[in-house]
């Protein structure tokens, strides 16, 4: 019986490959398309005073989506010793196509008038700096030199927080020294930087694609009217022409 078994499987193999034999060949078509991409995520932050700003991204993972919060403590003159508080939020900007970048205060809280020394969003300035290549060099996967062809906008092109006191009232002079603030970014959309196509191929969490952007906010502890809290959210968005 193991005999009979074994040769009836043998013919059933031949008979197998001639069917194999013939069959006709197939095709299976992809269609697909690329449309423009930009993307904005958190990449590192360094406070103006180690030890006095604290600051993270939720989640605090390099390379993940922008949420962060900035914290820098108690900004009445008595209970700061240094000149001017804040920090920069180094962010990566990817894109396929020529991008512009636009910045908004969308959210304000507990900021006074002026005329009673209250703190005012225009105490607050801002600034997009240090454009560079993420990366490796000699692993970048960037078009050609994208950080020369960008352009960031004058009055938003100084780190606020290497600006000199004004020496008068020793006040930050964010106008004097070319510098905008939170209050030129409320009530509306502002362009800030503007460039050609980024990335050249990689993902959204390649480390060698994008470029790197300081975004800056200093303000000078001083005697302010006391309030408890204050707070201010400043939304970035990328645009691919």
């Amino acid at each position: 019986m193991r005999k009979y078994l074994f040769l009836a499987g043998a013919l059933a193999l031949g008979t197998f490959a001639m069917d194999a034999q013939a069959q006709s060949t197939g095709t299976v078509q992809i269609i697909g398309s690329v449309n423009p991409v930009g993307a904005i995520r958190w990449w590192a932050w360094t406070p103006a005073n180690a030890g006095i700003e604290t600051g993270v991204n939720t989640p605090n993972t390099q390379n993940q989506p922008l949420d962060f919060s900035i914290d820098v403590s108690d900004v009445a003159a008595g209970n700061n010793l240094n000149d001017v508080t804040g920090g920069n939020v180094t962010v990566i900007l990817r894109s396929n196509e020529a991008y512009r970048l636009f910045a908004e205060v969308t959210a304000s809280n507990n900021f006074g008038l002026a005329a009673n020394g209250d703190l005012e969003l225009d105490d607050i300035g801002v600034g997009f700096t240090n454009l560079t290549g993420s990366g490796d060099g000699s692993r970048r996967m960037t078009a050609p030199d994208p950080v020369a062809a960008s352009t960031i906008i004058a009055g938003y092109d100084v780190d606020p927080t290497s600006v000199a006191l004004e020496p008068v009232n020793f006040e930050p002079d964010w106008v004097g020294g070319g510098i905008n603030t939170l209050g030129t970014l409320n009530g509306g959309s502002v362009e800030v930087v503007n460039g050609p196509r980024i990335s050249r191929r990689g993902g959204r969490n390649s480390p060698n694609n994008g470029l790197l952007l300081d975004v800056g906010f200093a303000l000078s502890p001083l005697y302010y009217s006391p309030v408890a809290s204050w707070d201010a959210t400043v939304e970035l968005t990328m645009l691919t022409p």
